[in-house]
């Protein structure tokens, strides 16, 4: 009777981490492909060429206000 016990124990915690388990792959479906990764960071890298050549211009110019140099 005991070993039933036991044994009926350990199906249950097997079954709770199969049920974890498909969770973690359910949950992948939410992160970002490589590609998207990628063109993110292509996306980001151009975004932020254009804020330091504006801090450039902004240095070379004198010009405290961001949308003065806009107007360049």
């Amino acid at each position: 009777m005991e070993y039933k016990a036991i044994r009926s124990r350990q199906i249950k915690k097997q079954e709770e981490e199969l049920k974890d388990l498909r969770k973690v792959i359910l949950d992948e479906g939410n992160y970002p492909t490589i590609e998207q990764i990628y063109e993110r960071a292509g996306r980001f890298r151009e975004l932020w060429s254009i804020a330091v050549s504006g801090d450039k211009l902004r240095e070379e110019w004198g010009v405290e206000e961001a949308g003065a140099v806009d107007c360049i």
